[in-house]
């Protein structure tokens, strides 16, 4: 009986010296706070409205929550999501300040552009903010040019200024490559005798607005959305042209009036 009482009590006085030893392991570790990083938007609305091709300007105030100096220590990076609610992303910046061309589709809805600042210090610690971005039609009023580089292709330059712009009290704003910064490429082709037309019933608030444009060689007119000048029909198409014979060569546009009496 007295053997097993001392290997109860050997037992004992491990167990409590194991016990002892993790509380003053856990009494020494050290605690390290972290400086927070701020994004302040103060005065910056999470609603932002775009033109179609126009920069977007963010300036949002971000830096370390005690003040000290954080531009060798953070990375950051804008990025819009391809697609009105998509979840895949393009990297559009990585400065601190946000100016780029939003060239997106219009839509009613709104695109996510996600701001991610990481402090490369504290393990890659990565903090958030978004914006929703409204992209809008930026074409409503002005000059349309159609210009060729190379002599073979062709783009579309937009001058909008208090001249040529309806009510406009801006600078003038002037957008260039169009159909380049849209599809990637130009027009193949040279384009000429740019009319302006209005489709639809402005009265029952249903139009739209469009210009053609004929070919260099007159065998083919193209007709291009004013809202985005994103190509919507062509003398190709059936529809638009029941009938074209063979041959059949385009001079020049001139607007029709239907006058009901």
């Amino acid at each position: 009986m007295k053997k097993i009482n001392i290997q109860y009590i050997v037992l004992a006085l491990c167990t409590t010296i194991c016990l002892s030893s993790c509380y003053d392991d856990k009494s020494t570790l050290s605690v390290n706070l972290i400086d927070d990083v701020v994004i302040d938007t103060t005065g910056i609305s999470v609603n932002q409205y775009v033109g179609y091709q126009e920069v977007l300007h963010l300036v949002p105030d971000i830096g370390l929550e005690s003040g000290q100096e954080s531009e060798r220590r953070l990375a950051y990076e804008w990025a819009l999501n391809e697609t009105v609610g998509s979840t895949q992303y393009e990297v559009l910046s990585r400065d601190k300040e946000f100016h780029e061309i939003i060239a997106r589709p219009i839509d009613v809805s709104y695109y996510l552009l996600k701001l991610t600042v990481t402090d490369t210090q504290n393990d890659n610690l990565q903090y958030f903010h978004t914006w929703k971005v409204y992209v809008q039609s930026s074409f409503i009023d002005g000059l349309l040019i159609s210009d060729s580089k190379d002599g073979q292709t062709s783009d579309f330059t937009f001058i909008k200024n208090k001249t040529f712009t309806l009510d406009y009290d801006k600078e003038e704003a002037i957008y260039r490559q169009i159909l380049e910064n849209a599809n990637g490429n130009p027009y193949n082709g040279l384009l000429s005798s740019l009319t302006y037309e209005v489709f639809g019933y402005p009265e029952m608030d249903s139009r739209l607005n469009q210009v053609w444009a004929i070919t260099h060689q007159g065998d083919e007119a193209v007709r291009f959305d004013c809202e985005d000048f994103s190509i919507n029909g062509s003398t190709d198409n059936e529809f638009i042209i029941t009938y074209k014979p063979e041959g059949l060569q385009f001079k020049s546009f001139f607007s029709a009036y239907l006058i009901q009496n």
